[in-house]
C-alpha cells in the first residue's frame, strides 16, 4: 500500500492525508470478512445516528480486565464499542491524530501480496466521523 500501517493483535491503523487523518478499525485475513464487518459497522452507525452531515460524537476509551482498551463511540447518550483490544501504543498514536478531531473508521485486511490493505482507500468503504472530545 505504501503508507505506514500499525497493527495490533486485530485492529489496524493508517494516518491519512500525510499522517494527518487516522482511520481505524478491525484486521481480518481476507477482504469479504472486511467488507462484512464495515458494512456492519455502517447499520450501527446509522443507528446511532451518525450519518451523512451528522458525524459528531464523543470517542472514550474504557479500560479492559486484561490492560486493553476499548474504542466507545457516544451520541445522545447511546454508546456503540467500535473495537476492543488497543494496547497502548496503539492508543497513543490514535489520540495523537485525533488533534484535528476527524477521523476514519473502516476496515483493514491482507491483500493478494500479503500487504495490509486499507477499504477506506482501496473501496471507500468507512465512516468519516469528527470527534467532540
Amino acid at each position: 500500500m505504501g503508507i505506514r500501517v500499525y497493527r495490533v493483535k486485530d485492529v489496524a491503523l493508517v494516518f491519512l492525508g500525510g499522517d494527518n487523518i487516522p482511520a481505524i478499525g478491525p484486521f481480518y485475513n481476507n477482504r469479504d470478512d472486511a467488507v462484512r464487518a464495515i458494512n456492519d459497522y455502517l447499520v450501527d452507525f446509522d443507528r446511532l445516528g451518525l450519518t451523512s452531515g451528522q458525524s459528531r460524537c464523543s470517542v472514550i476509551f474504557v479500560k479492559q480486565p486484561e490492560g486493553t482498551y476499548s474504542l466507545v463511540l457516544k451520541r445522545n447518550e447511546v454508546r456503540l464499542e467500535a473495537l476492543k483490544n488497543l494496547d497502548e501504543l496503539m492508543l497513543m498514536r490514535f489520540r495523537k491524530g485525533l488533534r484535528k478531531r476527524l477521523f476514519v473508521v473502516t476496515s483493514f485486511c491482507l491483500d493478494n501480496s500479503g500487504d495490509i490493505e486499507c477499504l477506506a482507500l482501496t473501496q471507500g468503504l468507512g465512516a468519516v466521523l469528527l470527534a467532540l472530545n
